[in-house]
This record gives C-alpha cells, sequence and structure tokens, in this order.
C-alpha cells in the first residue's frame, strides 16, 4: 500500500471574486470511492491560500490549515445521500478557511481594512478578514467612509488600496531608501528585459486578476532563465566570472527588497506632500486595531 497527498480544487478554477465558485461533486465522489474500498486511512484536510496583493509578485501568502472532515456516516444511507452528506460537509469546511462576502464592493473594503490591520502588527491577514466577513461595525464604517474620501488627493500614493504615512522620522526614512534603493533599481536595470517581458504578458493574456501574476511567471521566469544565461556566459567569455557572482547578488538582494522599497518611497512621499493625513491615518488604524478581537499568536 502507498501513501501520499493527493490536492483537489473542488472549484475546477480560480477566481478572486467575492464569495467562492459553485463546488464540484468530484472530490466527493474520490473520496467516497476511496473510503469504500480496504486501503490505508484517509485523512481530508481543507485548505485556503490567501494573498494580500493576488496581483503582485512575491505578494505575502497566508495559506489556512482547517480541522479534518469527519467521513464517518449512518449506517442505511445510500449512495447518493451519502455522497450528499459528504459533498456538504466539503463546502462547510472549505468556507470556514475562505472568506465569503456579499459582493466586489464589500470585498475590496475588508480587503483594505485588513491589510491595513496588519501593518505594524503580527496580526493574520486572514483572521482579519474573516472577522470583518459578515460585517464591518457602523462606527468604523463611518470613520473609513472619512477617511476613504481622502484618497484622491493629487499626489497621494496607495499601497494595496491605502495611503502609507511614516511611522519614523523622514529622515530616518530617507537613509533607509539611501541604503537600499540604488540595491533594488540595480536589480531592476540589470534585469529589464525580463521584468518587462513579464509585465507585457500581465497586461496581454490574463483575462482576470487572478491570472496576472501566473502570467507574469510563465513569461517573465523562462526569459529571466535565458537572459541569466546569457549574462554568465557573456561575463565567463570575458574572463570576470566575478561579475557573475555580483549578478546574482544584486538579483536575489533587489527581489527581497522591491516590496520594502515600494513602501519606503510610498511613506516618503506621502509624508513630504500629505503631512496632515498622518495622525488621521494612526488613529484609524488604532481604532481598527481596538475594533477587533485580540489575536494569540
Amino acid at each position: 500500500q502507498h501513501r501520499g497527498t493527493l490536492c483537489v480544487l473542488p472549484e475546477g478554477t480560480s477566481s478572486l471574486g467575492p464569495r467562492h465558485l459553485p463546488f464540484k461533486s468530484g472530490a466527493a465522489h474520490v473520496a467516497f470511492d476511496y473510503l469504500a474500498a480496504p486501503g490505508a486511512p484517509l485523512v481530508i484536510v481543507p485548505m485556503g491560500i490567501h494573498y494580500d496583493a493576488p496581483t503582485e509578485f512575491r505578494s505575502r501568502i497566508e495559506v489556512v490549515i482547517g480541522k479534518p472532515i469527519p467521513t464517518e456516516m449512518p449506517e442505511g444511507w445510500s449512495r447518493v445521500e451519502k455522497l450528499r452528506e459528504l459533498k456538504r460537509r466539503f463546502e462547510i469546511a472549505l468556507e470556514d478557511v475562505g472568506v465569503n462576502v456579499v459582493s466586489d464592493e464589500y470585498q475590496d473594503t475588508i480587503q483594505r481594512l485588513a491589510y491595513i490591520a496588519t501593518l505594524g502588527t503580527k496580526r493574520s491577514y486572514f483572521r482579519a478578514l474573516k472577522q470583518l466577513e459578515k460585517e464591518v461595525p457602523a462606527p468604523l464604517t463611518e470613520s473609513w467612509k472619512a477617511l476613504a474620501a481622502e484618497f484622491q488627493r493629487p499626489g497621494l500614493l496607495l499601497h494595496q488600496g491605502v495611503p502609507l504615512c511614516p511611522i519614523f522620522p523622514l529622515a530616518l526614512m530617507f537613509a533607509v531608501l539611501a541604503l537600499i534603493g540604488p540595491i533594488t533599481l540595480a536589480g531592476w536595470l540589470l534585469n529589464a528585459p525580463p521584468l518587462l517581458a513579464g509585465a507585457w504578458a500581465g497586461r496581454k493574456f490574463a483575462d482576470g486578476p487572478n491570472v496576472i501574476t501566473l502570467w507574469r511567471m510563465l513569461v517573465g521566469v523562462p526569459v529571466f532563465i535565458l537572459w541569466a544565461a546569457i549574462i554568465s556566459i557573456t561575463f565567463a567569455l570575458l574572463g570576470h566570472p566575478i561579475w557573475i557572482a555580483v549578478y546574482a547578488v544584486i538579483t536575489i538582494a533587489a527581489l527581497k527588497l522591491t516590496r520594502l522599497t515600494r513602501k519606503v518611497v510610498i511613506e516618503i512621499n506621502n509624508g513630504l506632500r500629505h503631512g496632515d493625513l498622518r495622525e488621521r491615518a494612526l488613529s484609524f488604524h488604532q481604532q481598527l486595531l481596538n475594533t477587533l478581537p485580540d489575536e494569540t499568536l
């Protein structure tokens, strides 16, 4: 007998909409047939994957693992009854590890709020979404509407739909940017062809936000491999193998620093041009944290 792991996507396709697509019955049939035959025990575990910025490369990912789904069935039930019950249990378990809301607009709101809740904290993005899944408390809604009305200010930069304001002195922020900015910029310039190819593919071929990053990777990664090979061969032929290592170090560093660099630039811009918004944003952040239940991490 062989043991292993099988991953099944019961929606049949991916979606970033406000709720899950109708679940197919195939997973229930596979599980039922396996359980009906003698063999190794079967443990069915629901899982959900949540991206805080699904269209952004190297977005933070949170994998949610639910409780194992019970498979015991009452004696005397027919095959159809057992299949229906098993599928029902699947649906309940998958909804527990997912977030399902009433509309795209409401989804956009709680995604922004959940991201704000993670700023400067160790809070779970998924838990924040789940805590706001049913409703946003009225006082918080009013404060959010007042703050969101300011997002249309000319020159105000947003990150994942919200303005980032500096919590440290601007002088320190400039020092950080002076340290990491050149490395990030060098990495971008050294890898401009694969970056541009990936960006082009995301705009050209993606038919929805759920596959933008996929297309960027499908095109950008092969171009990057080819580009890195060309650079490595060129330096080797020129007798400068040390530059291959330099290229690799800068590329890896830029990959890891890109998200931080973007956030620092946004914070500096907003601090210089919209410093009056800082206190309101920080006040709302605190109100949000006070509204959400405490987390034990």
